[in-house]
Parts: structure tokens; sequence; C-alpha cells
């Protein structure tokens, strides 16, 4: 039986994300949601949807301090 299921990121025109190669900013490594198991996907999608961005924000940001 075969898996017909798709896994991983798209952009809006249905292409593939390598997640592995979306830069990530700054902000993201000095946040305590930085390698949480539990907030990576989100945190991926934020980075993807950013990724042009001039400016990154994020609005889950809390510093790990």
């Amino acid at each position: 039986m075969m898996d017909d299921k798709i896994h991983g990121f798209f952009n809006d025109d249905e292409t593939p994300v390598n997640s592995n190669i979306v830069p990530k900013p700054s902000l993201c490594v000095s946040c305590m949601h930085d390698d949480d198991p539990e907030q990576e996907t989100l945190c991926i999608l934020n980075r993807i949807d950013q990724q042009n961005a001039k400016d990154f924000k994020c609005f889950a940001y809390k510093n790990r301090l």
C-alpha cells in the first residue's frame, strides 16, 4: 500500500519549501521557543512567511533570559 500523504511545507503556489535552508533570524536564536519541538512548526512557518521581508517580526517571541 502506497502512502499518498504529502508531508512538509509548501508555498502558496504549491512548490515545496526546504525548511532546513530557511534562514533563522537572530531574534529566533535568543527566543525561549528556539529548539522547542512543540513550537518548531509555528516558528518555521513564521520564518517562511517572512523570509523576504525587510524586518522580521514575531509576536510569540519571549527572551530566553
